[in-house]
Parts: structure tokens; C-alpha cells; sequence
């Protein structure tokens, strides 16, 4: 796990593609929404993934056009399921959100590494709400699970 520099409040002055995630309300039956949106100027490497409770994840990658590199995302997440999770690993999910405590975290994170790199938004229901925290170029096992979820899906697909 890295160290964090910060852990409190999302600046005001925060990247553009940042500002453009999808921010959208957790459909009904979504358990996570995983976001990897890259800062850098080719925007080919952003996906993002929601999983629903009964392991259902829709997953959609930036298609590389880099004609418009600040806007994070150009394809919508599909209508149909890209793959079904097993009940486990939905399980580990739950759980590392649990172990995380993951309603009380600060909805903005920069862990000790170099300028650049990436902001991960991770949205998931806490209780009754969704909340939503932003960790740039951090690293904690929730992360390492949610990419792992995201190449498992593409694997399968």
C-alpha cells in the first residue's frame, strides 16, 4: 500500500478529464463503479466497469481517439452484460469495500508517487448512499482488486 501525501477534500482545481468522469447515479442493483482515467494525452488506456450485485459487469473502453484527449471516456458502458462474475469474487468485492471502509473514506486521495500517472474513481453503495472517492495515483488493495476485476473481464471477453 503507498503512503498517502493527502487525504481530505477534492481540490477545486482538478483535472479537466477528472472532472468529466462519469458521475452518473449508481443503477439500480450496481454494487461498484470502477473508473481508471489516465493523465496523460493519449486517452486509449481509460476503461471503466460497473458490477452489479448478481456479478453482471458492463465494461466499456476509451476507443483511442485522441482528437479529444480531455474527455475521459467516448463510448458508453453496453446495455448487455460483457461478463458474469462468480459469486466469490462479487464476495471479495463486498468484502474489500467492507475492509477498506470504504463510507467513511476522504473523497479525495494522492498517494506518494510521481506527477502524472492516473486518477482511480471508485462510486460504490455505503449503506443507503453511493459515495465516491477519487484516489490519484494511490494504491490500496480495493484498487488492486477493481483492476484485477477489469482484466479478469477483458480476458473472458
Amino acid at each position: 500500500m503507498s503512503e498517502l501525501v493527502y487525504a481530505g477534500r477534492i481540490p477545486r482545481q482538478i483535472d479537466e478529464r477528472v472532472k468529466r468522469r462519469d458521475g452518473a447515479k449508481l443503477r439500480p442493483g450496481a454494487l461498484v463503479r470502477y473508473q481508471r482515467i489516465g493523465l496523460e494525452k493519449h486517452p486509449g488506456s481509460n476503461y471503466r466497469f460497473e458490477l452489479d450485485d448478481d456479478g453482471s459487469v458492463r465494461l466499456a473502453r476509451h476507443s483511442g481517439d485522441s482528437s479529444n484527449w480531455q474527455t475521459p471516456f467516448d463510448t458508453d458502458l453496453p446495455a448487455a452484460p460483457t461478463a458474469v462474475l462468480a459469486a466469490e469474487r462479487v464476495a471479495a468485492v463486498r468484502q474489500a469495500l467492507a475492509d477498506a471502509h470504504f463510507g467513511d473514506e476522504p473523497p479525495y486521495q494522492v498517494g506518494r508517487t510521481a506527477k502524472g500517472g492516473k486518477v482511480e474513481v471508485v462510486t460504490a453503495r455505503a449503506g443507503k448512499k453511493a459515495h465516491e472517492v477519487l484516489y490519484e495515483n494511490a494504491r490500496n488493495p480495493l484498487l488492486d482488486l477493481l483492476a484485477a476485476v477489469a482484466y479478469e473481464v477483458e480476458e473472458a471477453g
